[in-house]
C-alpha cells in the first residue's frame, strides 16, 4: 500500500474524523435538499393556484405557463428536473445573484458525489473547500425564504396581521429556524438548543393548525 493510501486509510478509520465526515455529509445533503425543495416551491407557486400530492408531499401543480416561463430557462435541456431553471428564474427576479446560482449548482454536484460515492468521500476526508461551500450554501435558503415573504406573503396580509415596527429584512420561516438549530445541535453538541428546537416545532404545529382551520 502506498504511503498516501495508508494515510487516507488511517484517517478514514479514526473515530473522530469518521464521525465528523459522516456528520458533515449528512448536514450538507440535508441543507441542499431543503434548498432545492424551497427553490422549486417558491417559483412554481407563482404559476399555479392548485396543488397535487406526490409521495405524501404537496406540490404546486405544473402549468403550461410555468413550463414556458420557467423550464424554458434551463440551459441543459437533456437534464430533467426544475431546480436549475428555477434558479435562473430567481436571478431574473433579483431574488439571488448569479454567483449564488453557481454556488447552488456546485453544491448539487457535491451532493451527488456524497450520495453516490460516499465510501470514497469518507476515505479521503472533507476538504476545506467543501466546508467553505457549505458555509455559503446555508445563507441562500434564508435569503430566498425572506424574499418570498416580502414579495408574496406580505403584500396580501391584512394591516393588523403585520407586527408594528417589524424589520422585514429579518423575517424568516420556522423551517429556517429548524435547520439552523439542527445544525447547532449537531455541530456544537449543545443540549440547550434542544429546548429551542421543541419551541420551534410547537410553533410550526400551531401554524399548520391555523392553515387547516
Amino acid at each position: 500500500m502506498k504511503e498516501s493510501e495508508n494515510v487516507s486509510f488511517e484517517k478514514c478509520f479514526n473515530p473522530e474524523t469518521l464521525k465528523y465526515s459522516m456528520l458533515f455529509t449528512s448536514l450538507f445533503i440535508l441543507y441542499f435538499e431543503a434548498l432545492k425543495q424551497k427553490v422549486v416551491e417558491v417559483v412554481s407557486s407563482f404559476y399555479s393556484d392548485t396543488f397535487e400530492i406526490k409521495e405524501g408531499k404537496v406540490f404546486p401543480r405544473r402549468t403550461d405557463n410555468y413550463k414556458e416561463c420557467v423550464l424554458s430557462l434551463r440551459k441543459d435541456r437533456s437534464k430533467e428536473g426544475d431546480f436549475e431553471a428555477c434558479l435562473y428564474w430567481l436571478i431574473k427576479e433579483k431574488a439571488i445573484s448569479e454567483e449564488e446560482c453557481d454556488l447552488a449548482l456546485s453544491a448539487r454536484n457535491l451532493r451527488n458525489q456524497y450520495v453516490h460515492e460516499l465510501s470514497s468521500v469518507l476515505l479521503r476526508g472533507i476538504a476545506e473547500e467543501e466546508v467553505k461551500l457549505f458555509r455559503e450554501l446555508i445563507l441562500i435558503y434564508p435569503k430566498i425564504d425572506n424574499w418570498f415573504w416580502v414579495n408574496v406573503e406580505l403584500p396580501i396580509m391584512e394591516p393588523d396581521e403585520i407586527p408594528e415596527g417589524i424589520d422585514t429584512s429579518k423575517v424568516q420561516s420556522v423551517k429556517v429556524e429548524f435547520l439552523n438549530i439542527l445544525a447547532n445541535i449537531a455541530i456544537n453538541g449543545d443540549d440547550s438548543y434542544y429546548e429551542e428546537l421543541k419551541r420551534v416545532l410547537m410553533r410550526g404545529n400551531e401554524n399548520s393548525k391555523m392553515h387547516e382551520a
